[in-house]
């Protein structure tokens, strides 16, 4: 059996093919994914409220309050993202946003730090969850 030069280069180029398709797999793509930003990756809707769902596992209603928040969140499409973003992953508590200082727990997803302290406050709230300085899940004290 004769191995030619053409049955040579096939093989290296297959194998320079199956080398360049590994290192593109393991190092550039993951690098590339973990520098967009995080509305551009590919995650679940809301995963980032994931650890609230055992808080809100036997709440039937929560308010969800936003600083985005003016009105009509129609409106705005960033609030309408992040608003059934956590109905997705806090189901199946229902989340209002128009009504929600009217309940006992209370959502507040801010795009700026600590935006929820004077609302909380002084609709009588206390944190009893944070994820961190910007989204909360407060409770209405007794």
């Amino acid at each position: 059996m004769n191995i030619t030069s053409r049955d040579a280069l096939i093989t290296i180029v297959v194998a320079v093919l199956i080398v360049n398709n590994f290192i593109v797999q393991t190092i550039f793509i993951p690098k590339i994914t973990l520098s967009w930003p995080i509305e551009f990756r590919i995650l679940p809707p809301g995963y980032r409220l994931q650890p609230l769902r055992d808080f809100l596992r036997a709440v039937p209603i929560a308010g969800y309050y936003t600083d985005s928040y003016q009105g009509n969140y129609w409106e705005n499409p960033k609030t309408t993202l992040y608003l059934q973003g956590a109905q997705y992953a806090l189901s199946p508590t229902l989340l209002d946003i128009e009504h929600c200082f009217k309940y006992d727990y209370v959502l507040f997803d801010c795009h700026q730090p600590e935006c929820f302290v004077l609302p909380m406050k002084k609709n009588g709230y206390q944190i009893i969850y944070a994820l961190n300085d910007r989204i909360v899940l407060a409770h209405r004290k007794q």
